[in-house]
C-alpha cells in the first residue's frame, strides 16, 4: 500500500498496553513503514486531548466502562475514520458499530493482513469488513429477545426510563441490592444472546429494541 507516498498515520485505542505496543510494531514492520501508529492511548477521551489521526483503530471493550457506540460517534465527530479491532464477533455488534459510523470492523482473531486491508480501505474513504464477518451479517438472524422474568422486565423498564437503582427499588418494593442482582442477571442474559448490555445506554437500547419502553423514552 501507498507505493512510496507518505505513511498512513493511525491512532490506536486499546486498554492493553502490550497489545498497543505490539500492534504498532507489527503494523509498521508488516507494511514496510506504509502505516505508522502515531499515537496510542487506553481511552477515547485521552486520545481526544491530542491531535487525532485521520484513522483510528478502536477496541470496543475498554476498562473505563465507556459506551462503544458513543466512542465511535465521538471519534467521527473529530473527523476520524474508525476501524474497530475487537475480540467481539457478534453480527449484531458489527451492525451496531457500522450504523454508528465505523468504516471497518476486523476481529482480533483475523490475520494481520485483514487489519492492513481495513486501514488501506479507510485511507481511500472506503469500508471494510472481513469475509467471515460479512458472511455472518448476511446469514445471522437478528438476535432473539432474551427470556426475562416479569420482575426483570420491571427492573429493566425502570432503569431504561432513567431511574436510579434506589428509585426502582422503592417503586417495586424491593431493596437496591436486589435491583443490582436483577440487573446483573439481565446483562448476562443479553450477553448470552449476543447483545451487549454492559452500560446504562446499552440497557436503554435493548429495552427500546425489545419493546420494553417506547422509542424516544429518553433516560433522565
Amino acid at each position: 500500500m501507498n507505493d512510496g507516498a507518505a505513511p498512513v498515520e493511525v491512532g490506536l485505542v486499546d486498554d492493553h498496553s502490550m497489545y498497543r505496543e505490539g500492534a504498532a510494531l507489527w503494523l509498521e514492520r508488516e507494511t514496510g513503514g506504509a502505516v505508522r501508529v502515531a499515537v496510542t492511548t487506553s481511552t477515547v477521551s485521552e486520545l481526544l486531548t491530542r491531535t487525532v489521526p485521520s484513522i483510528v483503530l478502536l477496541d470496543l471493550r475498554l476498562t473505563d466502562g465507556s459506551d462503544p457506540l458513543r466512542n465511535v460517534a465521538m471519534l467521527r465527530a473529530a473527523e476520524a475514520r474508525v476501524v474497530v479491532h475487537s475480540s467481539v464477533e457478534s453480527a449484531d455488534t458489527v451492525r451496531a458499530v457500522i450504523r454508528a459510523g465505523a468504516c471497518g470492523y476486523v476481529a482480533k482473531s483475523a490475520p494481520l493482513a485483514d487489519l492492513v486491508a481495513a486501514i488501506d480501505a479507510a485511507a481511500r474513504g472506503e469500508s471494510f469488513v472481513t469475509q467471515s464477518l460479512a458472511y455472518a451479517l448476511l446469514v445471522a438472524p437478528q438476535a432473539e429477545r432474551p427470556r426475562l422474568s416479569r420482575r426483570e422486565v420491571e427492573v429493566l423498564r425502570g432503569v431504561a426510563a432513567g431511574r436510579t437503582r434506589l428509585a426502582v427499588a422503592h417503586q417495586l418494593g424491593i431493596t437496591e441490592a436486589t435491583v443490582k442482582t436483577y440487573l446483573e442477571r439481565i446483562r448476562r442474559k443479553y450477553e448470552a444472546s449476543g447483545r451487549c448490555a454492559d452500560s446504562a445506554v446499552d440497557l436503554y437500547r435493548r429495552a427500546v429494541e425489545d419493546g420494553v419502553v417506547p422509542e424516544g423514552t429518553a433516560p433522565a
